[in-house]
């Protein structure tokens, strides 16, 4: 979408530039389950200590743990910055074996009825 297309925009990730026309970067309606998707994304994508205005941003590198990626960290990260999500984890070994954990987030959005999030 268009920056035009969109009431109240918020980029979308990853950061996007359209061609043709007249131009623009892809946005997401804010507050859909687009733009709390790209939020959670951010969130699990960014390194800790990446953004200096928000130091507990993001999660600590996990590449040299000693089992697998810590799924609760990760849960508890994106609690912390993005309230409006439900996040389900799943974590399962690829093809090689013990030297590779792919980690897959699904994520729907919250609704607020009377200030008490709800699924």
């Amino acid at each position: 979408m268009r920056s035009k297309d969109v009431l109240i925009p918020h980029v979308a990730i990853p950061l996007t530039f359209l061609a043709g026309g007249a131009g623009g970067m892809d946005m997401n309606e804010q507050d859909t389950l687009d733009d709390v998707y790209d939020c959670v994304q951010a969130i699990i994508r960014c390194p800790e200590g990446y953004r200096p205005e928000l130091p507990g941003f993001g999660i600590a590198d996990q590449t040299f743990t000693e089992n697998t990626i810590d799924l609760e960290l990760i849960a508890d990260k994106v609690r912390t910055w993005e309230p409006r999500s439900d996040v389900i984890y799943e974590q399962t070994l690829t093809g090689f074996g013990l030297l590779e954990d792919l980690v897959k987030a699904r994520v729907s959005k919250l609704t607020m009825t009377t200030g008490v999030p709800s699924a």
